[in-house]
């Protein structure tokens, strides 16, 4: 994941600014297609409720896999459409980052995913996941852009904010 301050990569005014690791949904489960920053689904310390049946993890519980953020998708283009329940959050195995091994969602470090549950907004922030990169943008604000070359089918989350009020 790289970090852009100005808009998109590749736009005039965009200016790089450092890079993170993230770990992607196994087996390419990681859906490509637009997605929205969901208002109230933007969590510090959250509960792990498992889509497996394994029960409800609490937050501060070393076996919670989402770490301390977690920041809510919904889908609205492509393959993301209507879907919910992914997200970006952090992890309790280090080693997961840099590898399709979630159920879906994007992990990050937790120090990376701190940084970056700042600058994205409820209700605002798109992400959009290709199957050739990794991008988070905001229009004339900082920029997320993540290269996933090193998957066998590499994704681009493309994560645009157009709100007036974040700070430039």
């Amino acid at each position: 994941m790289d970090i852009y301050l100005g808009g998109v990569p590749g736009d005039k005014g965009a200016m790089y600014v450092t890079t993170y690791s993230v770990g992607l949904g196994k087996d390419d489960s990681t859906p490509t297609g637009t997605w929205i920053c969901e208002p109230g689904r933007k969590l510090t310390n959250p509960t792990y409720y498992s889509p497996r049946g394994e029960g409800v993890i609490q937050a501060g519980d070393p076996k919670n896999p989402l770490g301390k953020f977690w920041i809510g998708l919904a889908g609205t283009d492509g393959q993301a459409v209507g879907k919910t329940s992914y997200g970006i959050h952090g992890n309790i195995d280090a080693d997961s980052i840099g590898k399709q091994a979630s159920m879906g969602c994007i992990r990050m470090k937790n120090e990376d995913i701190a940084v970056v549950y700042e600058m994205l907004i409820e209700g605002k922030s798109d992400v959009i996941v290709k199957d050739d990169a990794f991008r988070v943008t905001r229009a004339s604000r900082p920029c997320v852009n993540r290269g996933m070359d090193w998957f066998t089918k590499t994704k681009t989350w493309s994560l645009s904010d157009h709100a007036a009020n974040m700070p430039a």
